[in-house]
């Protein structure tokens, strides 16, 4: 399936399954700061950014 990150807009295909990149990565709650819904998927460069941003 063919997904635009929720951040940067950017495409990336998301497996959906156990198959998918993203279940190699570790999994952190994605919060839309402004007004604490959760977003869909980010592409593999948000998420590791999101997730180092997040361990400072």
């Amino acid at each position: 399936m063919l997904k635009k990150c929720s951040k940067c807009q950017e495409s990336f295909e998301c497996k959906e399954s156990d198959a998918c990149w993203c279940n190699r990565i570790e999994h952190v709650s994605i919060i839309n700061i402004n007004n604490n819904d959760r977003v869909d998927c980010f592409c593999k460069n948000c998420l590791l950014a999101n997730i180092n941003k997040s361990k400072i």
